[in-house]
């Protein structure tokens, strides 16, 4: 009768950037210019089969954000920074209020900075969907999601989750080394 959802704003930070002008004051439009050539190049390799490629394009997206916070690189800009995070943090708030309002069950599980994961009646999905894309249409940001069967969780970094296909995913204290080289995060130690 109940699912577990997990949905998730792609590549969430730098889209911000790239949609909404978030973007490093001594960078204008080249910023943006940057993100979005990023990402469309990370699109063309699939995780699954390029995960090495893929992962490397979602690093440099990721770092190029969080880089705006660092007084000792060339994008630090506290205004994008904080422009970014709240205005992503409100977002998912929205989303959360948005299922909690138009479902009859909603309980959350957990919140991430970009996404979260929560149980639904799995009679509801179709109505969750259309709130993904009602969110999606207004912020322009591109979404996700996976339906669980099973989450085992420590806290936000660090669970066990099993789709409804049987694939598991691990992440942080639960991931093995296994784990870590079908991802191609060869960094993790």
């Amino acid at each position: 009768e109940y699912i577990i959802v997990d949905w998730d704003k792609v590549s969430y930070y730098p889209h911000f950037g790239m949609k909404h002008g978030a973007e490093p004051e001594q960078l204008k439009n080249e910023y943006s210019n940057f993100l979005n050539n990023t990402f469309t190049e990370r699109k063309k390799y699939d995780k699954k089969k390029y995960p090495i490629l893929n992962h490397s394009l979602k690093i440099i997206l990721n770092s190029s954000f969080g880089l705006g916070n660092s007084e000792y690189s060339f994008l630090y800009d506290t205004q994008a920074t904080l422009t970014t995070t709240v205005n992503g943090m409100l977002t998912l708030l929205i989303m959360s209020d948005m299922l909690e309002s138009n479902l009859t069950y909603f309980y959350p599980l957990q919140f991430n900075t970009d996404g979260l994961s929560f149980v639904i009646k799995k009679s509801e999905l179709d109505i969750a969907i259309s709130l993904f894309d009602k969110l999606s249409n207004i912020d322009s940001i591109p979404y996700e999601y996976i339906i669980y069967d099973k989450m085992i969780i420590n806290d936000v970094n660090n669970y066990i989750a099993i789709d409804v296909n049987g694939n598991v995913k691990t992440k942080g204290v639960f991931e093995d080394y296994d784990d870590i080289i079908k991802q191609g995060a060869y960094h993790k130690d």
